[in-house]
C-alpha cells in the first residue's frame, strides 16, 4: 500500500520541550526551503526514534504493572 494511499488517524499531543530544542526548530523551519510545519518535523522525528527503538516500540505492552 502506498503512503499516500494509506489513511490514518490522527490523534493531539501536547507537550512541551526544552528551550534549546525549541529554539533548533524554530531555526530549522525558518533555514529548511519551504519551510517545515511543526507537526511534520514532530512526526519525523517520532518516527526515527521509534525505528531505532523496533524492539520496544512494536512489541505488545506488558501485563507485568
Amino acid at each position: 500500500m502506498k503512503k499516500e494511499d494509506k489513511k490514518e488517524e490522527k490523534r493531539s499531543f501536547t507537550t512541551t520541550i526544552t528551550i534549546e530544542n525549541d529554539r533548533r526548530l524554530a531555526n530549522y523551519q525558518a533555514n529548511k526551503p519551504g519551510g517545515a510545519r511543526t507537526t511534520d518535523v514532530v512526526n519525523q522525528a517520532l518516527e526515527r526514534f521509534l525505528d531505532a527503538n523496533k524492539q520496544y516500540a512494536d512489541a505488545k505492552p506488558s501485563n507485568d504493572k
